[in-house]
């Protein structure tokens, strides 16, 4: 099995599938990108500059996600977007 932050793998990541990761809510894509190094505020997006930092594009998720259902008292601690959010927060954003 390959190594998997090798650095023929780490080539094959990108800033614009670290953004995709971001933006999916993919928690395995996005720890695996900042793992190998990724600047936990830069991305690229399909927007360009307005893509560019992943704690906006993970927050404005955010708002549309919760608007609606703060008042279930839902526990959201494990929802993919709490979870990027934290790893985000862990690697100095």
């Amino acid at each position: 099995m390959n190594d998997l932050f090798a650095t023929d793998f780490r080539d094959e990541l990108s800033k614009h599938n670290f953004y995709n990761a971001v933006y999916s809510q993919d928690v395995i894509w996005t720890e695996n990108h900042l793992k190998a190094g990724y600047n936990p505020n830069k991305c690229i997006g399909d927007a360009g500059w307005v893509d560019s930092k992943p704690l906006k594009v993970l927050s404005e998720g955010l708002e549309t996600t919760y608007r609606h259902k703060i008042e279930d008292n839902i526990d959201y601690t494990f929802n993919n977007d709490v979870i990027i959010l934290n790893l985000l927060i862990k690697y100095s954003v």
